[in-house]
């Protein structure tokens, strides 16, 4: 109930080098903390009614999708390639033909995979403890996230390939490093990335 407004702003205004999505989350983040202070009685006013998200002295990064060439040229490059050079290459096709997100697809178990009914079940997340630790979250990053996807014939060999794979995988994990620890969104990322040139 001691921050005013003007030191939130200049706070946020400290901000402007991080991308304009990280400064949202953390104006978000604040508001959300007073809305709910406010809520609950602590303060009368939410300060950040007052305050200005600025904008980040970056430029956004242009996102888009792959074309329809690209991810044909992709995937078969990944399914021409075996597991002991490309380790991830199943990660990738699970993302792109069964439309999960990277923290989906490295949080998926083997007993996630029902191939008597050709069906992934999506149940939980990668995500982060407070303390910043990499876990495996017991829920989807949202509400609409819980869900039964088909496999598609042509990458159900890799869905099979990927469970023998992991068959000493810690916790049961079908996608693991190569110490049998959690992969980190990021490193994913930047496999893919360089996978892409």
């Amino acid at each position: 109930d001691e921050l005013t407004s003007n030191e939130i702003q200049t706070y946020l205004n400290s901000l402007r080098d991080y991308s304009n999505s990280y400064i949202t989350k953390i104006h978000e983040l604040i508001y959300t903390a007073f809305d709910n202070a406010q809520k609950k009685g602590y303060i009368i006013k939410n300060p950040m009614t007052d305050v200005i998200r600025p904008k980040s002295n970056k430029d956004d990064k242009e996102v888009r999708a792959m074309t329809i060439e690209e991810q044909q040229a992709f995937t078969n490059y990944l399914m021409s390639m075996p597991i002991s050079l490309e380790p991830y290459k199943n990660v990738f096709l699970f993302q792109m033909f069964l439309g999960l997100r990277i923290g989906e697809a490295l949080a998926l178990k083997k007993t996630d995979i029902n191939l008597q009914k050709n069906i992934v079940s999506v149940r939980r997340t990668l995500t982060v403890d407070k303390d910043r630790n990499l876990i495996v979250g017991n829920k989807t990053k949202t509400y609409c996230g819980k869900r039964d996807v088909p496999i598609p014939q042509f990458i159900r060999d890799s869905v099979i390939e990927q469970m023998k794979e992991s068959d000493n995988n810690k916790d049961n994990l079908l996608f693991t490093s190569k110490n049998d620890t959690l992969v980190f969104t990021n490193n994913l990322v930047i496999k893919l990335s360089n996978a892409c040139d």
